[in-house]
């Protein structure tokens, strides 16, 4: 008969399954943390970038 595996956690203590979900809990969060402030930048620097096309197309001497 073939051995089973237990997989990742398969031969840990439960006090060392729980320290390993806390750690993937954590890396989540940051991981979470770190799409949201890039996507924050982005969406700074897009709205900037509207903004001076914005002045450039309206409130300039370009066209005249």
């Amino acid at each position: 008969m073939p051995k089973k595996k237990g997989g990742k956690m398969g031969n840990m203590t439960e006090e060392e399954r729980l320290m390993l979900l806390e750690q993937q809990r954590l890396a989540e969060e940051e991981m979470q943390k770190n799409k949201e402030d890039m996507l924050t930048q982005f969406l700074k620097v897009s709205t900037l970038q509207i903004t001076r096309i914005f002045e450039i197309v309206f409130f300039s001497d370009f066209y005249d």
